[in-house]
């Protein structure tokens, strides 16, 4: 017979039972708080069974995916929405071995989009730690990973840029450089000036810190600077500079970008000098012609004039002996023209040999060149000339011709007139590829920087004059001298 339970035993029972009551109802307040927690939270929640089929998705995880009813994904395998079957296989054997799996990977949504998530999985185990299933929380990151690879293709855009790109603080201290600024500045190495203020990078200091002001107060800055080089030697750059600021309109750096243009300026202030100088020899070239006609006017008006004016008497003369039947006054009238008019033959021929020589046209360049050195020989007997001559006639081109005489001929000029020579070595010759000419004399020489700095001198004028008449059929000219020892002019011409 069963021994019924005393007052004090049951009022015991009676109390384990509602404390059971409260501790159940306690644990389901949990469960329940808890499940709304997983049901609304932010992040995609899902649990699926041991073989990885779904069998609930909380609505972050839903929207993730695209759905619109968590039946339309539970009980399908979490495998297959996965971009790789393999990695997500690979990825659910090592959580069931090890417990769990954190990372990124990627997977397809409902309509077939790709989504990236960041993934983090573990084992569920009861309370005899055997596993029962599987609990996943992710994350979408598609947005994020856009926004990444964007900037790593700008990062990489501007690091590969032949166009520099500079990052400072708002001090001017250099924070980022890419390798085309390196490079410009003169290193292979970035680290060598970072940390540096941009400020000493400038020739002027001044000038770096007034556009550092502007580029604060207006948010940028454009324009051409001057800076110095690793090396100290002068880079002149297109510069343009902007703020950057945060989310909140806040300044948080400067950015700039610049293109190294010292070559591009230098070539326009050759050009501008260049321009100065051709508006000089045009000039003075027709100041030379107007002088070259007064001279020929001269000579004609002096020598040719006067003898033709002298036949036209004597001949005026003989006329008159003729009509006076006086023989021996037509006969020294006459015999008088004859030598004027010898002269003025001989004056006319002068005239044409010094505008254009004959023998250049009727014997060529060679005895041309011969005849020049002869009669400059003759006019200034104290300097000699010796020639080289290693070329045939037939192999300079006509078009040549008369400009290796011009540029003779204005050499011997300026050998007569400046340079206090005694010997002249002439040498004209036929290499593998050129036509070089080779003027060289041991006189005083001279300071080519002030010869040919400034406006054109006499002197000045006539190696411009050389220099053009040398380049004009695709040829090159130079000139070297030196007080004291003496002047080389050297014209070559490719051989066609």
């Amino acid at each position: 017979m069963t021994k019924k339970p005393s007052y004090e035993e049951l009022e015991k029972r009676v109390r384990e039972l509602e404390k059971e009551a409260v501790d159940r109802k306690r644990i389901e307040e949990e469960l329940r708080i808890k499940d709304s927690a997983i049901a609304s939270a932010i992040d995609g929640i899902a649990l699926a069974d041991l073989e990885g089929n779904i069998t609930y998705v909380n609505d972050a995880a839903l929207k993730m995916w695209g759905g619109d009813d968590p039946s339309e994904v539970l009980g399908m395998s979490a495998l297959d929405l996965a971009q790789s079957r393999e990695e997500a296989e690979e990825i659910h054997r090592v959580v069931l071995e090890k417990g769990g799996w954190s990372g990124e990977m990627a997977g397809f949504r409902k309509d077939g989009s790709t989504i990236k998530i960041h993934f983090s999985a573990s084992l569920v185990r009861n309370e005899q730690g055997e596993p029962i299933c599987l609990m996943d929380s992710f994350i979408d990151i598609t947005e994020r990973k856009k926004m990444e690879e964007e900037l790593l293709i700008k990062d990489r855009a501007i690091a590969s840029s032949l166009q520099g790109f500079a990052i400072t603080d708002l001090e001017g201290n250099i924070i980022y450089i890419n390798d085309a600024a390196a490079r410009m500045w003169g290193t292979d190495d970035p680290s060598e000036i970072l940390g540096r203020s941009a400020l000493e990078l400038a020739q002027s200091h001044e000038e770096a810190v007034k556009v550092l002001h502007e580029i604060l107060e207006n948010g940028s800055w454009e324009g051409e600077i001057a800076g110095k080089k690793k090396d100290g030697s002068l880079i002149i750059i297109r510069f343009s500079s902007s703020i950057v600021y945060n989310d909140k309109d806040e300044p948080i750096c400067i950015v700039d970008s610049f293109v190294d243009i010292t070559e591009r300026k230098r070539a326009e202030e050759a050009l501008k000098k260049s321009e100065a100088e051709l508006r000089q020899l045009s000039s003075r070239l027709l100041q030379a012609h107007e002088e070259e006609s007064r001279r020929i006017g001269q000579e004609l008006h002096d020598g040719l004039a006067q003898s033709m004016v002298a036949i036209k008497v004597w001949v005026e003369a003989a006329l008159l002996n003729v009509r006076q039947e006086n023989p021996a006054g037509v006969a020294k009238s006459l015999e008088t023209v004859v030598p004027l008019a010898q002269g003025a033959v001989e004056e006319v021929r002068r005239i044409a040999r010094n505008l254009r020589p004959s023998t250049l046209d009727d014997l060529g360049i060679l005895a041309t060149i011969s005849w020049l050195c002869q009669e400059f020989e003759r006019m200034y007997p104290g300097i000699g000339i010796e020639k080289q001559i290693e070329i045939q006639e037939n192999d300079v081109p006509d078009s040549l011709k008369i400009v290796i005489f011009r540029i003779l001929q204005e050499s011997l000029n300026n050998i007569a007139k400046h340079s206090q020579a005694t010997l002249v070595r002439l040498s004209l010759k036929e290499t593998d590829s050129n036509i070089e000419l080779t003027i060289d004399d041991n006189g005083a020489g001279f300071d080519m920087d002030h010869v040919l700095s400034g406006e054109l001198s006499e002197r000045g004028l006539g190696l411009a004059s050389m220099k053009e008449r040398a380049e004009l059929p695709g040829g090159s000219f130079s000139l070297v001298s030196q007080k004291g020892a003496g002047t080389t002019v050297c014209a070559s011409w490719p051989i066609h």
